[in-house]
């Protein structure tokens, strides 16, 4: 596993009063040589997976994940490939840091098996699973508004040069 630069977009010189971390996992999902992402209805993309629940490991996020927003099934053990850092002000409150920790595991799936299991906010973005070929990743992930874009650019930037 490699661990990237963090991203910190809080001010090193303020005192915070304190850090909230949410443990995060995403996938790099494998059918026939091409990547699983999702496309939303602005036309961005976006690297499937999300926050890991409470009593749950990265691993059951990731198949749970990979069900929810793709329909998809793996059909092997995921490998742990890198992990990024990102610290920020939080959204809700301002004085705390959120600190985002991010796992991407790589593995294997079959087929787009079954159907999609999203939420209000994931069903409001049009999430849609597609394959990109690897090849074309560093032309469709564009600068976007969303709070996940730096993290997943610099994962699928990562996972590119390995």
């Amino acid at each position: 596993m490699e661990s990237l630069k963090p991203i910190t977009l809080v001010d090193p010189g303020r005192q915070y009063r304190g850090i909230q971390t949410r443990a995060t996992a995403k996938v790099w999902c494998l059918i026939d040589g091409q990547v699983v992402m999702l496309k939303l209805n602005d036309g961005s993309f976006k690297i499937p997976g999300g926050g890991v629940k409470a009593g749950e490991t990265e691993l059951e996020a990731l198949g749970r994940e990979l069900r929810e927003e793709c329909g998809i099934e793996q059909t092997s053990i995921p490998e742990l490939m890198l992990h990024l850092d990102e610290f920020k002000p939080d959204k809700f409150d301002p004085d705390t840091v959120f600190h985002i920790s991010t796992n991407l595991d790589c593995c294997e799936a079959s087929e787009f098996a079954g159907s999609q299991s999203l939420d209000e906010y994931e069903t409001s973005l049009g999430m849609q699973p597609v394959l990109c070929d690897v090849g074309d990743l560093s032309r469709i992930f564009k600068p976007t508004e969303h709070d996940w874009f730096r993290r997943d650019l610099a994962l699928v930037q990562a996972m590119l040069n390995l």
